[in-house]
C-alpha cells in the first residue's frame, strides 16, 4: 500500500509493489487522512463564470483602487502561471510578465459561498466523532479529513474515495481539485503538492 501519493490513474498493483518493504509494523499504526485542495480556486471559479476565459492568462488581484493595477495578485491560473505570475507580486509586475492577462478583482464573498459547498461536500467523507475532528477545513480551499474508520486502514480503498470527492466535486460545482493521501496531514499535505492541478502524480 502506498502511503505518500496523489490520487491518480497509477494502478493500485504498482502502489502497492512499491510499498511491500515497509514494516507491517508502520501500517498497524497509520490513520488515512486526506488533504484536498482546490486548483487555482478563485480564478477556477471565474472561468467556470465566464468560459470565455478558457485558455486565457486570469489574474485575480487584491486591488488597493488608487490605480486600475494597485494591488497584489491574490492568484492565477496556470496558463498565468506560465508566464511567470505569481501570488503575492505586485499587479503591475503581472501585467508586464503577461500583458495579455485578463485582470479581474477578488469577489471574496462570492468565492466564500462557493467554498461552503464545497466543505459540505468534504465533510460528508470524512468519519463521523463527537468532537468533530475528523474534518479541518484550514482555509477557503483547503481542508483534511480522517477517513481511517470508513477505510478501515485500507489506502485503496481511500484511493477511491479521493476519485469519488473529484468526481462529486467536478459535477457540483465544476471545479477541480488534487487530493494527497498519508498517513497524517503532513504526509497528505506533501503528496497534495506533487503535482498540479487535479492530481496524477503519486
Amino acid at each position: 500500500m502506498n502511503t505518500i501519493y496523489r490520487d491518480s490513474s497509477l494502478n493500485r498493483r504498482r502502489m502497492r509493489d512499491n510499498y511491500t518493504n515497509l514494516p507491517s509494523l508502520f501500517f498497524s499504526m497509520q490513520r488515512v487522512v486526506l488533504h484536498v485542495d482546490m486548483d487555482y480556486f478563485y480564478a477556477a471559479i471565474e472561468e467556470r463564470e465566464n468560459p470565455e476565459l478558457q485558455g486565457k492568462a486570469v489574474v485575480v488581484c487584491m486591488l488597493s483602487g488608487r490605480s486600475e493595477l494597485s494591488g497584489a495578485v491574490s492568484t492565477c491560473n496556470y496558463v498565468a502561471r506560465e508566464a511567470g505570475v505569481r501570488a503575492g507580486m505586485p499587479c503591475s509586475r503581472a501585467k508586464k510578465l503577461s500583458p495579455d492577462a485578463v485582470f479581474l478583482p477578488v469577489r471574496k464573498d462570492f468565492y466564500t459561498s462557493v467554498s461552503d459547498r464545497i466543505m459540505e461536500i468534504l465533510r460528508s467523507y470524512a468519519d463521523v466523532r463527537e468532537n468533530g475532528d475528523a474534518f479541518e477545513q484550514i482555509s477557503i480551499d483547503e481542508a483534511f479529513l480522517e477517513i481511517t474508520e470508513k477505510t478501515g486502514w485500507d489506502f485503496s480503498l481511500a484511493f477511491d474515495i479521493g476519485n469519488q470527492i473529484k468526481k462529486e466535486i467536478k459535477e457540483r460545482e465544476k471545479l477541480t481539485c488534487s487530493v494527497g493521501i498519508g498517513p497524517n496531514k503532513l504526509i497528505a499535505k506533501m503528496a497534495s503538492s506533487v503535482k498540479n492541478p487535479t492530481g496524477s502524480q503519486s
